[in-house]
């Protein structure tokens, strides 16, 4: 039995639902980050299930206009909203083998990039995508560290100008993704300025 996308809920991943079909995921427990100031010793496992709860949060609030661009099925199986959330489910997922711990910090350099392989895997093993929504699924998970607005820089929107040219078919779902990475991350006013770009983003999709 394939695993359907919507029993991929915050409850049923919390319950341990999946832990034959997707480990994986399950791993994530024991991946802690310590990474200031984005996190404080917190597991990956949790943070996806936070952000998972920002995801639902976030798209009860959005306009009309996005609401049903993501209603689409660009591949006709999948909504764009059923690939976008199956790329916030394993968007940290590379952390399981990039994970570097240095004293009391650690690190997860190229984990989008190796995300991309292991969520390529897993999809092809347990779900039932044809080979273009893998392959959408796998491009925002290797990409979506390009669209973190890390950094206060005045060329913000022309950077991300650029990358709604590089990834034309993806950018609001990215956008959203970020959003909802960023709303779990402890309160700074960095984390009040990196939602107010991604929300002034999103306003103009």
């Amino acid at each position: 039995m394939r695993i359907q996308i919507t029993d991929l809920t915050i409850e049923n991943l919390r319950d341990r639902k999946f832990i034959q079909e997707i480990p994986e995921f399950y791993q994530l427990r024991n991946v802690v980050e310590n990474f200031p100031p984005w996190h404080y010793h917190e597991s990956v496992f949790d943070h996806t299930l936070a952000v998972l709860e920002q995801e639902s949060l976030i798209l009860q609030q959005i306009p009309d206009a996005l609401r049903n661009y993501l209603r689409q099925k660009p591949f006709l199986q999948y909504s764009r909203q059923d690939l976008l959330h199956l790329s916030i489910v394993f968007h940290d997922i590379g952390k399981l083998e990039t994970f570097v711990q240095t004293g009391e910090v650690t690190s997860c350099s190229g984990h989008e990039e190796k995300g991309a392989e292991i969520t390529t895997r897993i999809l092809q093993r347990e779900f039932l995508l044809n080979s273009k929504e893998i392959k959408r699924v796998a491009e925002m998970i290797q990409h979506h560290g390009n669209f973190c607005a890390f950094s206060r820089r005045q060329n913000t929107f022309q950077e991300y100008e650029k990358l709604k040219k590089q990834f034309p078919k993806v950018f609001s779902e990215m956008i959203l993704l970020e959003l909802a990475d960023t709303q779990t991350l402890p309160n700074s006013n960095e984390k009040s300025w990196m939602i107010n770009v991604y929300k002034e983003l999103l306003r103009n999709c």
